[in-house]
């Protein structure tokens, strides 16, 4: 993992040119180490990126932000889609990855890029290069799917997440 983090940060976050916030996951980082976040050290190194090391969820951040860049399939993906924002999402092999399905869905409905592809960095940075107003016409040609994905994820299952999850806390009871 760490590997990865120092990779993105030296391939794309630090040679764009937009202001950066990086903050690690999980929150509360400062807390698990006794050496100071080697990511966090190394983000550091580059004028154009702030980090930040505090407990605060990185929900609190993404209404001051005008994009957003996550990756690993955790909860800060719906976050960050579910705030209209224009989000990428950076798909690592091995690394808490979508289901095949979320991963068509994520495809056709947010900025979606594979660790590792050839040329997934250059990409990557092209896209984060361009000017907001152009982020936000390419995002907006994607919110009919955007509006899929959302159903999927958190319309489509709705009336059975109750039961599903009581099912599953039984199997762990017994």
């Amino acid at each position: 993992i760490l590997s990865t983090e120092l990779n993105i940060i030296d391939n794309v976050l630090g040679k764009t040119n937009k202001k950066v916030l990086y903050k690690t996951y999980p929150q509360g980082n400062k807390n698990r180490y006794v050496d100071p976040d080697i990511s966090l050290t190394k983000a550091n190194n580059y004028k154009n990126i702030e980090t930040y090391d505090g407990d605060a969820d990185s929900r609190f951040f993404f209404g001051k932000s005008d994009l957003i860049i996550t990756s690993r399939a955790t909860s800060t993906i719906a976050w960050a889609i579910m705030t209209g924002t224009p989000t990428i999402y950076i798909d690592i092999k091995d690394q808490r990855q979508l289901s095949k399905e979320v991963y068509k869905l994520f495809e056709d409905s947010i900025f979606l890029f594979r660790y590792g592809e050839t040329n997934w960095n250059v990409s990557l940075l092209n896209l984060i290069n361009l000017p907001i107003k152009d982020i936000l016409e390419k995002w907006n040609n994607k919110r009919k799917d955007r509006d899929t994905l959302i159903d999927f994820l958190f319309k489509k299952n709705n009336l059975k997440a109750g039961k599903v999850c009581s099912e599953e806390i039984i199997k762990i009871i017994n």
